[in-house]
This record gives C-alpha cells, structure tokens and sequence, in this order.
C-alpha cells in the first residue's frame, strides 16, 4: 500500500484529544462542614487524573470436557482512580479530604479513646465536626459520591463523560515539604468506587450538549453544576479562586 498523507490527514480531520482538557467535579458532601463551595473549586485546582480502566476478570474452562482450555469472562474489575490537586491558600482542599477520610474512619482520637461524642453528650467542643468516639466505621451511603469527568476536545466542546460510581478516598500519601522549593503544593489522593459508565457525544457546541443532558443524561443534578461552570470557565475561575486565595 502507497503511503497517502491524504488519507492520513482524513483520519485526524476531526483533530486529536489532549491530555490537558478536562474537567473533574467532585460533589462534597455538606457534612464535611467546608467554609466554602469546594464543589465549586475543586474543578479549577486538579491538575491530573487518571481516566478509570477495567480488566475483565475470566476463568479457565475445558470447553469440551477435555483438551484445551478457552478463557471465559467470570467478572470485571476496576483500578484505584489517581488525582492530584493543587493546595489552596487556605488549606481548604487539604481539610475537606481529611474531613472525609475522618468522616469514612474516625481515626481522629484528640478527644479521647473512649469519648461519646460531643453529640451524644450534647456539648460543644468547638468547629470540629468529628468529634465523635474514634476508630468508628461510617455506613457507606453517608460518604460515597458520583464523580464526573470531562474530556474536552481542542475547540472546547464535550466529547467524553465518566459517571465515577459511589466513590471515596482510600489513600491520602505525604505531602513533601522543602525549603529548596518554591513550588505549588500537590495533594494526590486515590479514590476507589463500585463501578463506572461512560458517554460519547458529538455534538458542535456546548450549548447543544447543554440542552441534551438536561433532557436526558445521566438524570442527576450534577451535571447541570458541571456545565454551568464550564459555560463561563475563566468568570467562574476568577470568582471562585478569589475567594480561597
């Protein structure tokens, strides 16, 4: 076969996806008592992710009782979901996620191995919200959250969406501190969750995709935050950043 740049400029006429556009909501939970909106922010201070893969879990059968062996699928299973944010000025990303990992595991005991819980004895300790006995598991539904991701095409339109189904934060590593740099404070933090879905579009503008996700897509109300946000990125951007820096 001849080699054809013309067909070649076929194939990426409609041009390439990037690894720089996206956009991750993250819908926090009003228990974990956040001074601000961080649903709100979050999107503009994650700066990576990993996009879910899945491996299809097969057993070894004899298909005809006897000779050689064929892999059948049995189950599916999920890897972890990586992300990295920004710190903000405050501190407020790094206090809500160990708000929320507290919250899964009280594995906070400043107030005492055996305390009852500032609710239970009807006592004000201060702001904290976890001041509960520790060493506590939560039920899963009061922590678990659908995350969404958004990859964009270079023109700014939606071309893929992940639904991130009832996740949470499993793993929080250390965050290194040196005085040799002068660089922006990264926080990675590992989620796992229950399962994933996935939704194609191509649709030429935003508006378009706006109008067909509030029909239909996903039925949930987090979508529509998602796309009020990204309708305006650089207003909401400003308004959002100014209030945490």
């Amino acid at each position: 076969m001849a080699f054809n740049i013309s067909e070649i400029n076929n194939a990426v006429k409609d041009g390439v996806l990037k690894t720089d556009l996206f956009h991750v909501y993250i819908p926090f939970r009003s228990s974990l008592h956040a001074a601000i909106d961080i649903s709100k922010t979050t999107p503009f201070l994650c700066e990576a992710v990993n996009l879910p893969g899945v491996t299809l879990n097969t057993a070894s059968i004899y298909r005809y009782g006897i000779g050689p062996t064929q892999e059948f699928p049995i189950s599916a299973s999920f890897t972890n979901l990586g992300m990295t944010l920004i710190g903000d000025g405050k501190g407020v990303i790094l206090n809500a996620f160990h708000n929320w990992m507290n919250q899964i595991y009280s594995f906070n005991s400043s107030y005492g191995v055996f305390n009852l819980g500032a609710d239970l004895l009807n006592i004000n300790i201060d702001s904290n919200p976890f001041t509960g006995a520790p060493y506590l598991v939560e039920y899963k539904d009061n922590y678990v959250v659908d995350i969404i991701i958004t990859v964009y095409d270079t023109k700014g339109n939606q071309v893929v969406v992940y639904k991130i189904v009832d996740a949470y934060p499993i793993s929080m590593p250390d965050i290194g501190m040196s005085w040799r740099n002068d660089g922006l404070m990264q926080i990675p933090v590992t989620f796992t969750f229950r399962d994933w879905n996935v939704r194609y579009y191509q649709f030429t503008s935003i508006d378009n995709l706006y109008n067909r996700i509030n029909q239909d897509i996903f039925d949930n109300t987090y979508v529509n935050t998602v796309l009020e946000t990204i309708k305006d990125p650089v207003g909401a951007a400003s308004s959002y950043l100014f209030k945490i820096f």
